[in-house]
Order: C-alpha cells, then structure tokens, then sequence
C-alpha cells in the first residue's frame, strides 16, 4: 500500500473549503479514508511536514498498535525513513498522562486528548536525542511536528529489523549485557527510564538490540521512577531466563549498577 502525500494535500484543500463554505470544522467524513489515524488534523501535519521537504511519503506499513503506526517513508532526497503516527482519537489518555505528569519539560502541557498526544510525541523525539548522546542504540530523530515523528529506518526498506521477540538470538548472554548497559547509560548517562522495555521494544539489527519506543520514558526524577525501572528489570531478566540463562533480578541489577563507574 502507498500513501501518497498529494492525496493528503488534496484531502487537506478539500476541507479547507468546507471549513469555508460550511462554517464547522469537524465532520465524520474527516476519517473516512484512513480510519483514526489520518484524520484531518494529521493529514495537515503530513502536508506541512512535505512542505518542509522533511518526508516525501508514506510506504508501507511497519507496525501498528493501540497508540500508533509506523510507517517507511521516504525523507529528504528520497532516503527511507520510518515515520511514526500518533493516533489522536483512539490513544489512551490517561495512560499518557501518568508518564507526562511529573516531568519538569512538559509541565505546562495542557490536559485535553490533543495535547498529551503532542507532548508524547515531542517527548519520544527528546528521549531519543538523550538517549542517542550516552551511547544507547536507538533510532536517531529526524522530525516532530505534532503527532508524527520521523526517524532513522532500523534495517532495510523492504525488510525493516524485528522486535527481538520475533528474532533467533545466536548469542541471548551478549544481547543480555548489551541491554543491561543500554539501561545503565539512559539511567546514569542520559537521567533516563524506559519506562515499558520489553522483548517487544527492543530491535535486533546485525545481531545488536536497539532500543524503540520511548515516548513514555522517564527522568530519572519522575515520582514513579523506581517502579517504571523495577518493571524494565523484571521483564529483560524473564526474557533471557526464558532463553536458557541462569539470571536472577539481582543479577541484573547489580549488572546495571556495575555500569556506574564505568560511565
């Protein structure tokens, strides 16, 4: 399937018009085409996005999920990129909020559906950055603007990486401690929790995990920092014990402590 972004700019014109001529600025109609994803609010963000001559156009699509779809894209001069759409309508309100509310950068987000679903996505793009300067592999940020980010394609056009969950790890103990230090440098280097790491969330691409989706991730400071780590612990450590590895929780966590001096 291609979306072509002179569809949308087409789609875009077309409800200026009713705007105009109709004095109202919803309409059922708006999400007729794409469904919840690209009503059209979203269709204006991709518009202006190809304006800029940040994205050319969506693809394919890579994955999809209660609060978003990532796409492959075409960025500036053609170059695959993977573009990911915040679903306004259907995304969960007051799951985001918990991750929002408590972090210093996003106080004075407004409460209502279509700011968090902004701020999220501005959060994803500045976690990545941080993330990216202390050394965790994750896809680097290329754009933001309101519901969609744009980022660097981890893999190939035609075959983008797979979560680890769906990939045979030759060797489970050297993706374990690569993990394990990824943690340490988003804690230690970056004041940084994932917040939701999970066989699902991390990629493997040439046999190295890199870590995705981090828009609920967390400063180190946020009141449900301790609880957001101890849950990223419990999970990567049943992972690998689930494939073969004699590890404890303690062993994981004294792996990531270990990392402290050597940050």
């Amino acid at each position: 399937m291609t979306l072509f972004l002179a569809k949308i700019r087409q789609e875009v014109y077309e409800k200026q018009e009713q705007i105009r001529k109709r004095k109202k600025t919803k309409s059922r109609s708006d999400r007729k085409i794409w469904g919840y994803v690209f009503d059209s609010a979203t269709k204006e963000t991709l518009f202006e996005l190809q304006q800029k001559q940040q994205l050319e156009s969506l693809e394919s699509i890579i994955s999809t999920g209660k609060e978003a779809y990532v796409f492959v894209g075409k960025g500036p001069g053609g170059a695959p990129v993977a573009v990911k759409v915040y679903k306004i309508e259907t995304s969960s309100f007051n799951t985001m909020s918990k991750y929002i509310v408590g972090d210093p950068r996003f106080e004075k987000v407004k409460k209502d559906k279509r700011a968090i679903v902004y701020a999220w996505a501005k959060k994803e793009f500045r976690n990545l950055e941080r993330a990216s300067k202390s050394g965790v592999k994750v896809p680097l940020p290329i754009a933001q603007k309101n519901n969609v980010l744009i980022m660097e394609l981890i893999g190939k056009k035609d075959e983008p990486a797979l979560p680890m969950i769906n990939t045979r790890l030759n060797d489970p103990k050297k993706v374990y401690e690569k993990v394990l230090e990824y943690i340490a440098r988003l804690f230690y280097g970056s004041d940084l929790i994932h917040a939701d790491l999970s066989e699902y969330n991390i990629l493997i691409n040439k046999k190295e995990p890199i870590l995705i989706d981090m828009g609920q991730s967390v400063l180190s400071s946020h009141p449900m920092a301790q609880e957001f780590l101890d849950r990223d612990i419990l999970h990567i450590t049943n992972f690998f014990k689930g494939l073969g590895l004699n590890i404890s929780i303690e062993d994981t966590r004294k792996s990531i402590r270990a990392w402290k001096e050597r940050l």
